[in-house]
């Protein structure tokens, strides 16, 4: 793939039947699958959607232009299939409840205090 000269575009664009033209979806499709075949590689398009959704989530991204740019109607559907944390956030996002769920008695007085 060679950027094109000349363009104002943010397409990706290479050289074949459609040189010069945007992608289409099935042009994608076709070309993550030769890639499968030649690499081995199980990635296919759509993956880069939702690696796209969730870095653009975590980075501030307000719910509702993530909405506008997934072509969804509703922020909650976009979240729900596309936003999804890493197993680091899991850990981290657990280690800072934890100490509010302990139960032993000790520690809940600690807490009150």
């Amino acid at each position: 793939m060679e950027p094109m000269e000349n363009t104002a575009s943010n397409h990706v664009k290479v050289r074949g039947p459609r040189s010069g033209q945007p992608l289409e979806y099935a042009d994608v499709n076709d070309l993550f699958q030769r890639l499968k075949h030649k690499t081995g590689l199980d990635a296919h398009a759509h993956l880069l959607r939702h690696s796209s959704l969730t870095s653009l989530a975590k980075n501030g991204m307000r719910p509702e232009v993530l909405r506008e740019r997934a072509g969804h109607a509703q922020f909650q559907y976009t979240y729900q299939l596309y936003v999804h944390p890493s197993e680091e956030e899991m850990r981290e996002e657990w280690e800072r409840a934890q100490p509010q769920l302990r139960l032993d008695k000790q520690e809940r007085k600690e807490q009150v205090k």
